[in-house]
């Protein structure tokens, strides 16, 4: 989801396109450099829309803050409990739900996945300890030996957490926890490490000491993944820190420059790239969601960069901060606003407020039949293949709820954590067949593959999206090569 273009008509001011999109003249002078003059915009001219900001509020008159968002809308953060202490919540359409604590008096969600778990550090004994909400229960994680605190980060779609864990009164180290084990991912050679990120590759992000403990001065980010840990380097500077890394690999973080100011970069392919600042000091960045789009602070001031240059995101709330925490593949950017002792949880929208308050959704039914690969069977629709003697053929139906202005679908067919997808196209009717005949998916895993559906428009813009659906296919091969074998539906 790109940020909206308005064609400036006869009669326009700034202020009134201002008003018309819910937004602020301010961003729309920063999001649009080429209006050097407020008042001599034309009929024509093309003026970049920055996101609505919509005000959560507050849960029962208490401060909220807003860590994470995924693709369906539900947001996960915290909010302040009448006897001070914060809790961990979920806010989906509206409605708030406190997510209690593992015993203690604390908890805090940070992250949430597309199958609804949730991750985040809960005081459940003498030290604090991370946990993973699932189907209404909050479970400890454990730690990497010892008593020492745990502090969960991020989860992926195949359930595996981040964070750092205190080793029996060591300094922390990064780890990775996955089918109940914790991973100790060590260091670059000092006695620190952080983990911030993880996609669903399982690369995971964030930042490790060269030598010695912790110090803010003298950190490098991180990339792990298969076993090793590589230094991303800085922007020039002493430090730098990795916050987040999207299924492209791409990754964002802050870093110390020559002058020894932080600024948000981007690093991919190797090159670490400085993002800038909103007013020439300082700037951090926190996510990069699926399109590259990259949230953050700058001078105390929440901030969307997409392709440059950054874009102030206002405050929702009167105070003197603003924060952009995470931000999803729609576009849909979550964090706080106010100042201490009023923080307001607040969502950037693009589009109209209605979307993130009551989204619109897609019913998904079973792929019919189930998934099934068949052995030189041409009721597939697939020729015999000599080479690998199979072809595969598997039906897909939803039943979209009513969402205006529907002109086709987009059908993303995925293994979780794979580098590449099997399917994405748009088809345009509720119910499609997909052929294999070259036996993609039966020369990799056969596991843990899911399906999601979107509601595009004519412009293909994204209306809706479903919940994703988990499937397997059945390794087939025909005893008598004429009768295809079935998989449950």
């Amino acid at each position: 989801m790109f940020l909206e273009i308005h064609t400036v008509v006869a009669g326009d001011t700034l202020w009134e396109i201002a008003q018309q999109y819910g937004v602020t003249v301010k961003s729309l002078l920063a999001a649009n450099p080429q209006i050097t003059d407020r008042s001599l915009i034309r009929p024509g001219d093309r003026i970049t829309i920055t996101p609505r900001v919509i005000d959560l509020g507050m849960f029962g008159g208490y401060p909220t803050m807003a860590h994470d968002i995924n693709n369906l809308g539900q947001i996960v953060g915290q909010v302040q409990t009448a006897s001070g202490y914060w809790h961990a919540f979920v806010w989906e359409g509206g409605v708030w739900t406190d997510l209690g604590t593992l015993g203690g008096p604390y908890s805090s969600a940070v992250a949430i996945n597309e199958h609804g778990q949730i991750v985040g550090p809960s005081s459940g004994n003498s030290a604090g300890r991370a946990f993973l909400w699932q189907d209404g229960a909050m479970t400890d994680l454990g730690t990497l030996g010892g008593t020492g605190a745990t502090v969960p980060t991020d989860i992926n779609d195949r359930g595996q957490v981040v964070g750092a864990a205190n080793p029996s009164g060591e300094d922390q180290h990064a780890f990775l926890w996955r089918d109940g084990v914790m991973t100790d991912l060590g260091t670059l050679g000092g006695t620190w490490s952080f983990a911030n990120g993880i996609n669903d590759r399982g690369q995971v992000v964030g930042a490790t000491s060269l030598v010695g403990g912790y110090r803010d001065d003298a950190q490098h980010a991180f990339l792990w993944q298969d076993g090793t840990m590589t230094d991303l380097g800085t922007l020039g500077g002493t430090s730098s820190f990795a916050s987040a890394i999207n299924d492209r690999g791409q990754i964002v973080g802050t870093s110390r420059t020559a002058d020894g100011a932080r600024h948000a970069f981007l690093w991919q392919d190797g090159t670490m790239t400085d993002l800038g600042t909103l007013y020439g000091r300082e700037s951090y960045a926190f996510d990069i969601n699926g399109c590259g789009q990259v949230v953050g602070q700058g001078d105390h001031e929440a901030f969307l960069w997409e392709n440059g240059p950054m874009v102030p995101l206002g405050k929702g709330h009167p105070g003197d901060n603003s924060e952009a925490l995470a931000i999803n593949d729609h576009g849909q950017i979550v964090g706080w606003s106010g100042i201490t002792s009023d923080e307001h949880a607040i969502v950037w929208q693009i589009g109209p407020p209605e979307a993130i308050l009551s989204p619109p959704g897609i019913a998904l039914i079973a792929p019919a039949r189930g998934a099934t690969i068949v052995q030189n069977d041409p009721s597939t629709g697939c020729p015999p293949n000599a080479t690998r003697g199979y072809g595969l053929a598997v039906t897909f139906a939803w039943n979209p709820l009513p969402v205006e202005g529907v002109s086709g679908y987009r059908l993303v067919v995925r293994r979780i954590g794979a580098l590449y997808p099997a399917l994405d196209m748009r088809v345009e009717a509720p119910g499609w067949t997909w052929m294999d005949c070259n036996g993609f998916v039966a020369d990799r895993n056969l596991d843990d593959w899911y399906w999601q559906i979107t509601a595009l428009d004519g412009a293909n813009q994204v209306l809706a999206v479903s919940e994703q659906r988990s499937f397997s296919f059945l390794p087939c091969r025909l005893s008598d090569g004429r009768t295809p074998c079935t998989a449950p539906g």
